[in-house]
């Protein structure tokens, strides 16, 4: 397997008429350079997807995120199959590779890039 060059860029086109969620925008913003990982609850059509796909995904975040800037639906994926998603973004290869999830995690621990994980339902 070889590293894809990087920046790796997967982003949603950008949603230009987000009104009022300055402060969360701000906060995530904040959260994310700090390296923290960020989590956004509430009732479904509140606007949590525009919030972190069509605005943050496409914040000048290149400095803080060398590998790239990374979002990928997650709905209904088990953890192995988010995991093999994951490698496949930043890894490829010229024959079908299967590796397993400690493998995965350990490829994808140097990468620091800002990944955006939509619908995400899986255990801790």
């Amino acid at each position: 397997m070889t590293r894809r060059p990087v920046p790796v860029t997967i982003r949603p086109r950008p949603f230009k008429d987000l009104l009022n969620r300055e402060a969360e925008q701000r906060t995530t913003i904040e959260s994310s350079k700090a390296r923290e990982p960020v989590g956004l609850h509430s009732e479904p059509g509140v606007g949590k997807t525009v919030l972190l796909l069509r605005q943050l995904a496409h914040v000048k975040l290149s400095t803080e995120y060398p590998g790239g800037v990374i979002y990928l639906r997650a709905r209904g994926l088990a953890t192995p199959d988010l995991l093999q998603s994951l490698s496949d973004t930043f890894y490829m290869t010229d024959q079908p590779v299967k590796p397993d999830t400690n493998e995965i995690v350990r490829q994808l621990q140097p990468i620091q890039a800002l990944i955006i994980l939509d619908d995400l339902d899986i255990e801790r």
